[in-house]
């Protein structure tokens, strides 16, 4: 029998592992054949088998993921890769809101400071300068720093916004939702970017809230529970309570979130309340919490006042406007502030300003209100309410069939029992008689199954939702900021994002099948639906409608993500590692030896983080309402600093009311002024004292 292989295909045949042993079993060495050699065919033994069986591998953990997860998680990961490269180009540029901060984060960091809310903000907790410390450790403290430390926040917000449109509505809902949340729309990119405290915070942390509710109600209230069972109970009490508090510390605005999570649990879980439930809770709410409530204990409401008096500052108006007043809010919201918030590609404002940062093809001034602008972002807001108003009608319904049956329940058998009773005294008792069963009856934990809870904790989680979106627009439109900053005041309806999945998961509901129909025409392989189901629903008018806006939505949102990166990479405006114009004024200041000066506000702790406070600064005047004198100062030893210096530079405003009446203001408030020389370095005007 002869031992010839041909020499290529002995190497094709043959694992590199292997060959030195097959070798020597070809010339008659025996005793090293492997275990597999010996399970060949003994008629053919020089044929070698192509593919030997290997140990099977642990499955990783990607593997396990559904293709929907795996889809999500590829989101998430494109997500945050767009958010580090947009902060890569110095996007969004620092505003002294964002420093304030950075600053906060360098002095917990250099300083031992332990802060609980941000300076001069005693109604915002100061998480977000705890989160810049670490990386402020390692990289120093840097914008770019600054705003990568909020990816832990934002991913987290995508993440659970992913998991509660998925609970609300199903797989595909979710995936769309964080589909839609990972370019755009604009504003929120820009929200999630800017570290001014508070909107990430209760973002995840409301999110967080709500997917803890959907989690208790989705399991089966049971008369009698395990210790692991009690256990899982409460800790998920507790995880709700956490998040309720941090969030709470976080910023005001979670209140209307946790209103309705607390007014479901008390109406759908009262009786795991009463076992413990609410301890727990309670419990974990005044543990993370505290540093608010022991604040407010101490000063009692502080925190809402000045919340308030900030929202309300410009104006003197009462807290219930007029009616003309109300009309009003109500049409900027719907023209101005809703189609921002939704990604609308172009909005015209009337009032208030527009921030820098924002793409500038999407928003401009117009003099006056009216137009085919505002007609058609209203048209867009009023659409989006259409939406939520028919889950709210489906809601309606469901909960008067409930009354129905309960009502049903009661009176079964009470006719002939009232019929019975003749006398005053003998219906009394009988009533009484029935309102003790129906109690004890209430008492009593209902035998639902796992589907059945599934399924109410998706009505309820979309009840929770719809909450949140008519109390934060109710006490948005009650604000008199809605029509003096139309679009700076967006910023307060950012709770809006949480109920997102309510938008998408009606569109889907209606539009699904018709798209799954299509999708299957063109890629049969992937969709078994017959095509022909396509045609046939192109002739139903609603859905076709609903798949409209649905991909419109889609496509709005990669258009705003697309103008972000365009407004994002001009270099004139955002570079690191601060803007352009700063890096010019900062060198200007250097070259005159400059280390202290008067400003306002937006240009005083900008400029002081940006140099890691190699310069000093105090705010003087304000929008030319307060002349020079001293007001908005966060912190109290930056003004000290600043009084001892005998001859402080003045950066204000070119063409300002400071800047042209600079020597008359300076004399009303004994400030140095004599001996000064006047420069304009782009949008200010230095004055420094030149001996």
């Amino acid at each position: 029998m002869s031992m010839r292989i041909s020499g290529v295909r002995w190497r094709r045949a043959v694992p590199r592992s292997l060959r030195a042993p097959r070798l020597l079993a070809v010339f008659g060495h025996a005793q090293v054949i492997p275990r597999e050699l010996g399970q060949l065919p003994r008629a053919q033994p020089w044929r070698l088998t192509a593919r030997l069986p290997r140990p099977r591998q642990a499955a990783t953990r990607w593997q396990t993921l559904s293709l929907p997860q795996r889809i999500a998680g590829g989101l998430l990961v494109l997500a945050i890769v767009y958010r580090v490269a947009l902060a890569l180009r110095g996007w969004p540029a620092l505003d002294s809101d964002e420093a304030i901060t950075g600053l906060v984060a360098r002095h917990i960091l250099l300083f031992g400071d332990r802060p609980v809310f941000f300076w001069g903000e005693h109604y915002m907790g100061a998480l977000q300068a705890y989160l810049a410390v670490s990386l402020f450790a390692v990289f120093g403290s840097s914008v770019l720093a600054l705003h990568l430390s909020l990816l832990v926040l934002v991913s987290g917000f995508l993440a659970t916004m992913y998991l509660l449109g998925r609970a609300a509505y199903g797989e595909m809902v979710g995936l769309l939702v964080l589909a839609w949340l990972t370019f755009g729309p604009s504003i929120a990119t820009l929200r999630e970017l800017t570290a001014s405290g508070g909107y990430q915070d209760i973002l995840f942390f409301g999110a967080l809230v709500l997917l803890g509710v959907w989690t208790r109600l989705r399991r089966p209230e049971q008369a009698v529970e395990s210790r692991r069972a009690l256990a899982t109970r409460l800790t998920t009490y507790a995880a709700i309570g956490f998040s309720a508090g941090v969030g709470l510390w976080s910023d005001l605005l979670i209140l209307p979130l946790l209103l309705a999570a607390a007014a479901t649990l008390l109406v759908a879980r009262w009786r795991e309340l009463w076992r413990w439930g609410a301890v727990a809770l309670i419990l974990a709410f005044l543990f993370s919490g505290f540093p608010y409530l022991h604040f407010n204990f101490n000063n009692p409401g502080s925190s809402y006042r000045e919340a308030v008096t900030i929202s309300n500052q410009s104006t003197s108006a009462p807290a219930l406007p007029s009616l003309d007043r109300w009309r009003a809010q109500v049409g900027e919201t719907l023209s101005v502030a809703v189609p921002v918030l939704l990604g609308s590609p172009h909005v015209c404002v009337n009032s208030g300003a527009i921030w820098h940062n924002y793409p500038t093809g999407q928003a401009h001034y117009q003099a006056q209100g009216g137009g085919f602008c505002d007609a058609a972002n209203t048209a867009f807001s009023l659409t989006a309410g259409a939406i939520y108003l028919l889950v709210a009608l489906q809601l309606l319904a469901i909960v008067r069939g409930w009354l129905a049956l309960a009502v049903a329940r009661f009176a079964t058998g009470a006719a002939d029992g009232w019929r019975t009773a003749r006398t005053p005294g003998s219906r009394l008792a009988f009533i009484r008689a029935r309102l003790r069963a129906a109690a004890r009856q209430i008492t009593l934990v209902p035998e639902v199954t796992p589907a059945e809870a599934e399924a109410s904790a998706r009505l309820w989680l979309r009840g929770m939702l719809l909450g949140v979106a008519a109390l934060t627009l109710l006490a948005y439109v009650s604000s008199v900021n809605a029509a003096l900053n139309e679009f700076t005041s967006v910023r307060y309806l950012v709770p809006l994002y949480l109920t997102i999945p309510l938008l998408f998961g009606e569109l889907w509901r209606h539009a699904g099948p018709l798209l799954r129909a299509l999708t299957a025409r063109v890629f049969p392989r992937f969709m078994p639906v017959k095509g022909s189901q396509a045609f046939a629903m192109l002739r139903t008018p609603q859905r076709v409608a609903t798949a409209g806006a649905l991909l419109a939505l889609l496509a709005l949102s990669l258009a705003g993500g697309t103008q972000t990166l365009g407004r994002a990479s001009q270099a004139d405006q955002f570079a690191l590692p601060a803007s352009p114009a700063d890096q010019r004024l900062v060198a200007f200041l250097g070259a005159r030896h400059v280390t202290a000066f008067y400003g306002d506000y937006w240009v005083c702790y900008r400029l002081l983080f940006e140099t890691n406070e190699q310069l000093s600064c105090a705010v003087r005047g304000q929008n030319g309402e307060h002349g020079l004198a001293l007001v908005n100062n966060r912190y109290a030893p930056f003004v000290q600093t600043l009084a001892a210096v005998r001859y402080p530079a003045y950066i204000l405003p070119a063409a300002s009311t400071e800047d042209k009446d600079f020597v008359a203001e300076a004399r009303e408030q004994h400030l140095p002024y004599q001996g000064y020389q006047r420069e304009v370095v782009g949008a200010y005007a230095v004055y420094y004292h030149a001996p």
